[in-house]
Parts: structure tokens; sequence; C-alpha cells
């Protein structure tokens, strides 16, 4: 049987579509597994109290972003700060008192109704940005605040710098960390601090 140069044509066609599929498909599944796990799987992992550990939360402008860090101070035990986001909002799990927190990887989503790109922002360990912070030397609650990505790869992000709307962005954290974290014992220092602010107002 003599084989056709159409024949071997779409034969090509298949075998590349079905990788260019295939890939896709365990894209979608990785990013899923990295960007979120559901609740109740990052609590069974988020060890630590209000009376030895310190809760991050914070916000960004763009949705379906998440960020993880690592603890950098090698005078303090090391540490993945991993997070959970939802939309606009995260919080991490208790992290440790004075630990120096580096980025060590960030996901963004943009969905633009008709695609969905993902930015991917791997850092590893000597990588160098301006998203890391210092945890308090005591225990309690930490707002990291509200930045605003620019959508560009390896863009820097900016801190919103109004107090009056850092404040509206900080109950808004604050409300999502208490849905993770309502039935712990979290809830209380984080209902305290809703109120607190909500005082100042």
């Amino acid at each position: 049987m003599k084989i056709k140069k159409i024949h071997i044509v779409a034969l090509c066609l298949v075998i590349v579509s079905s990788f260019l599929f295939t890939g896709c498909i365990t894209a979608m599944l990785l990013i899923k597994g990295i960007q979120s796990s559901n609740r109740g799987n990052f609590l069974a992992k988020a060890t630590g109290s209000p009376t030895d550990s310190v809760l991050v939360y914070g916000s960004f402008a763009s949705e379906n972003t998440s960020l993880d860090f690592f603890q950098a101070d090698t005078t303090k035990p090391a540490d993945y700060g991993h997070t959970y986001s939802e939309k606009n909002f995260w919080v991490s799990k208790p992290l440790i008192p004075g630990g120096r927190y580096k980025q060590y990887i960030g996901v963004q989503v943009i969905n633009t109704g008709r695609s969905q790109t993902f930015y991917y922002y791997l850092y590893g360990l000597n990588g160098q940005n301006d998203l890391g912070f210092t945890t308090p030397k005591e225990p309690g609650l930490y707002f990291y605040g509200s930045r605003n990505p620019i959508l560009a790869l390896g863009s820097e992000m900016s801190i919103v710098k109004d107090k009056k709307r850092e404040t509206k962005e900080e109950l808004k954290a604050l409300d999502f960390a208490l849905k993770v974290y309502g039935k712990t014992d979290w809830a209380p220092l984080l209902k305290a601090r809703i109120e607190e602010l909500k005082n100042e107002e």
C-alpha cells in the first residue's frame, strides 16, 4: 500500500495536536495545584497559634494572584510561607515571628473572558524582588499591604499609599482571613483587629 503525502501530513498534525492538548491540560492541573488547594487542606497544614506565630494577610488589585515565601534568615528555623488565596485576597499559614520572608514563587492568572494567561514569577532561593517582608518579633497579625501588580512578566508591584483606601483594603483582607481562620484560635484576634479599624473610621 502506497502512503500518500496527505496522509503523512494529517498524521503529523494529529500527533502535534495531541501533544499540545495534553500539555495544556497538564499545565492547568499543575497550576490549580500550586495556586490553591482547598481551605481544608490548607488549614490542616497551617500549624501555629496566636501565642507563637504571626499571621500575614493582604490583597492585590488584580484577581487570581497567589504567592509563596520562604524564611531566609539563617539564624531562625527554615520555614515555607505557603499562602491561600481567593480572588484579590490572600492569607498565610502562621509564620515565625521576626522571620525574614522572601518570595519564592508567584502565579498570576489574567482572565480576559475569551482566554486565560498565566504569568509565573519564579525567584528561587537567590532571587531578588521587593515583595519580601519581615514579620513582627511579637506573635500576632501583620498586614502585608494592598499591592498593585503591573501586568508584565518580571514587573515589580507597588504598594498602595492612600491611608483611607489602605484601611478599606485591610478590612476586606481581614474579612477574608476570618473566613479562612474563623473556626481556629486566630478568630478572636482577627475580629478584634476588624473592630479596631472600624472604630478608627
